[in-house]
């Protein structure tokens, strides 16, 4: 009976590092959870070799961070909508900073995003392209 309890314990081990190993390593390919227009933006924008994926504390928002940045870092929203993230790193200095084109957002030293009264926490890497 141990046998088998531990051979199974092998089998879902190894089925969950095989799950966990495929999602990042999907070349050119999405997760299946990402908002469609974020796909859209990546296929029109070839620069784009990863997108990253940070999530509120509790998990209902996201913010998608596609790589490499071009000046500073330019989130998206779940919406799409386009987040500028400020940092020491990488200050913005913009005439009208009450423009509401412009959704701000702030970079902690521990690398955690500071948007709309939420913590976001790095979560995985939803697209890649090598």
């Amino acid at each position: 009976m141990k046998k088998m309890i531990l051979f199974l314990s092998i089998v879902a081990l190894t089925l969950c590092i095989i799950s966990c190993e495929k999602a990042p390593r999907n070349k050119g390919h999405f997760s299946k959870d990402i908002p469609k227009c974020l796909q859209q933006l990546v296929k029109e924008n070839l620069s784009i070799t990863y997108v990253e994926e940070y999530c509120s504390v509790d998990g209902s928002k996201k913010l998608y961070n596609p790589m490499p940045p071009a000046i500073g870092l330019l989130m998206y929203d779940e919406n799409c909508k386009f987040v500028t993230v400020q940092s020491e790193e990488y200050p913005w200095h913009v005439v009208e900073p009450e423009d509401p084109i412009f959704n701000w957002g702030y970079l902690l030293p521990d690398g955690t995003v500071d948007y709309k009264e939420n913590i976001y926490h790095f979560k995985r890497i939803v697209f890649t392209q090598k």
